[in-house]
C-alpha cells in the first residue's frame, strides 16, 4: 500500500471511530512518571474504566509501592479481578517495580523527563526485564503522557485490526510498526487517536464476530470484507433417538463388511493351529502304538525260535 493511501485510511479511522465512541477518555497526563507506567500496565488489555478502577485499589489497599513489590502476583491478581486478564497485569505491575526499585531503590523517577527521550525509553524498558512482548504498549503509553513525545500506544488487538484494514503487513505486525502513524496523526490528536483506537481494540477482542465492530471496519476500508475474522460453525449433534427409528438396511450375500471377515479369519486362525496340533499328537501316538506292536512281534519270533531249539536237541540226545 501506498503511504497516500495509508495516510487516508489512518485519519479515516480517526473520523470514523469518534462518531462511533462519542463519550472516550482521554488519559491523566498529571501524574508521577512511576504511576504513569503502572498505569499503563493495567490498561493494556482492558477499558480505561477497568483500568482506573484496578488502579486505584492498588492505592487504596496497599500503603506504599514496596508492598505491592513484596505481594505474590495471585494476591494482586485477586484485587484488580475487574481487569480482562488480572493475572497477566500483576506480573507486569510486579516485574516492573522489581526492576525500578533494584535500579534506583527509589520509586521517584521524574528526573528522567529531564533526559534525552530516547535514554527515558531504554531506561523504561529496562523496568520490563526480558519480557520484550510485552513492553512496547507500557513504552509507547508512558513515552506520549509521561515523557511528552509524540508516540501512540497500540495493544496487540489494535496491530491485527490495522492488519484487517491492510494497513500493515504480517510482517509489520510481527516487529509492532505502523509505517506512517505519527505523520498521518498529529501530536495533538495523538492522545484522542490512542484512546479510541484501544477502546475499539477492547471490545474487539472480548467478541470479534460483533456485526457492529465489522460494521466499522468495512466503514474504514470497504475492500476488507475478506479479511474478517469468520465465526466458526458449530455441527449439530446427532439424535440418537432418531437414529433409532431409522429402520436398517437388509444385509445381502456380498454386503458383508471387510472388517468382520477379517475378524472372521483372524479368529479362525487360531483353529487351525490347534487343528493341527492335534493330528501332530495322534500321529505320535500312533507311531508308538506301532513300534510296541513291532516289539512284541519280534519277541514273540524269538521265543519260537528258543523253542524249536531245544526240542531238536532233545530228539537227537534221545
Amino acid at each position: 500500500m501506498s503511504a497516500a493511501n495509508r495516510a487516508a485510511l489512518i485519519k479515516k479511522i480517526h473520523r470514523t471511530l469518534k462518531a462511533a465512541y462519542p463519550k472516550f477518555q482521554l488519559p491523566i497526563k498529571d501524574r508521577p512518571l512511576a504511576e504513569h507506567i503502572l498505569y499503563a500496565c493495567c490498561l493494556e488489555n482492558s477499558t480505561s474504566d477497568q483500568a482506573s478502577e484496578a488502579f486505584g485499589k492498588l492505592q487504596t489497599l496497599y500503603i506504599e509501592w514496596n508492598e505491592i513489590r513484596v505481594s505474590s502476583t495471585k494476591e494482586l491478581a485477586e484485587v484488580m479481578d475487574c481487569l480482562t486478564d488480572p493475572a497477566d497485569a500483576a506480573h507486569r505491575i510486579r516485574r516492573t517495580l522489581h526492576n525500578l526499585y533494584e535500579s534506583f531503590y527509589d520509586y521517584d523517577i521524574d528526573f528522567l523527563t529531564k533526559e534525552n527521550l530516547g535514554k527515558a525509553q531504554k531506561t523504561i524498558k529496562s523496568f520490563q526485564g526480558k519480557a520484550k512482548k510485552m513492553l512496547d504498549f507500557v513504552v509507547d503509553y508512558v513515552t506520549q503522557n509521561g515523557l511528552g513525545g509524540h508516540c501512540i500506544p497500540l495493544n496487540p488487538e489494535a496491530y491485527e485490526i490495522l492488519l484487517i484494514l491492510d494497513i500493515i503487513s504480517k510482517n509489520e505486525r510481527r516487529f509492532k510498526k505502523v509505517p506512517g502513524l505519527e505523520r498521518a496523526i498529529s501530536k495533538n490528536n495523538g492522545a484522542e487517536f490512542g484512546a479510541l483506537m484501544h477502546a475499539f481494540s477492547v471490545d474487539f477482542a472480548e467478541n470479534p464476530y460483533d456485526p457492529k465492530l465489522q460494521a466499522l471496519l468495512l466503514k474504514i476500508n470497504p475492500n476488507c470484507k475478506d479479511n474478517l475474522p469468520v465465526e466458526p460453525v458449530e455441527e449439530p449433534e446427532t439424535d440418537k433417538s432418531s437414529e433409532e427409528g431409522v429402520p436398517e438396511k437388509p444385509k445381502t450375500k456380498g454386503s458383508t463388511p471387510a472388517k468382520k471377515s477379517k475378524e472372521s479369519a483372524k479368529k479362525k486362525a487360531p483353529a487351525k493351529s490347534t487343528t493341527k496340533k492335534a493330528t501332530t499328537k495322534t500321529s505320535k501316538t500312533k507311531r508308538t502304538v506301532t513300534k510296541a506292536k513291532k516289539k512284541t512281534a519280534a519277541k514273540k519270533k524269538v521265543k519260537k525260535k528258543t523253542t524249536a531249539k531245544r526240542a531238536t536237541s532233545k530228539k537227537k540226545s534221545m
